[in-house]
């Protein structure tokens, strides 16, 4: 299949005249969880003010993992599997993983090591960045930040400009506001 070939590409856009930004180039995968294939993503158009017509991306499972709408993109070597969702603005970079239900929106990023999974939803301008962990139905909002081993989880959000470090936020716990929650945290 060539650049310019789009057939198999799924004509879900914003708008009817809206090209598609990418498409799966089936001849490069990787192998994921329980056997399935994750394949690398190939830039159609401009998009982003970034990523140009034929530029290679991460890895997805299925188109279903990355709006065809907005400017979300998959870079580097990330992958997005199961029915997780990538969309507006946001990155996933790097060696990143984002899976099972989680929502990735709005101008965030997730990158390095960092794993956004089952129910999760990061937004607006948040950051899940180094080897951070963010699962359960955790949110992740504002320009809230887990970074450095941080793990939220459960029903626990982090919002506004906290930062979450070397620390597990848990359960239904909330941080918003002026609360620096960090172990050993070196900018």
């Amino acid at each position: 299949m060539g650049l310019d070939d789009t057939s198999g590409i799924s004509n879900t856009f914003a708008t009817s005249s809206e090209l598609p930004k990418y498409k799966l180039d089936r001849s490069d995968s990787i192998e994921i969880e329980n056997g399935n294939r994750a394949y690398r993503v190939i830039a159609l158009r401009n998009f982003d003010g970034v990523t140009t017509p034929g530029q290679k991306g991460g890895y997805v499972e299925s188109e279903r993992n990355l709006s065809q709408s907005g400017e979300a993109w998959v870079y580097d070597n990330a992958v997005v599997s199961g029915n997780a969702v990538v969309s507006g603005g946001a990155r996933v970079m790097h060696r990143a993983e984002v899976s099972g239900d989680a929502r990735v929106s709005g101008m965030t990023q997730v990158s390095g090591t960092a794993v956004v999974t089952d129910h999760a939803e990061v937004t607006d301008h948040a950051s899940i960045v180094q080897n951070a962990h963010v699962s359960g139905k955790a949110k992740i909002s504002g320009y809230g930040c887990v970074s450095t081993d941080g793990r939220v989880s459960g029903n626990a959000e982090v919002g506004e400009e906290q930062l979450v470090a070397g620390e597990e936020i848990s359960g239904n716990t909330k941080i918003y506001g002026d609360i620096l929650h960090t172990r050993d945290f070196k900018p």
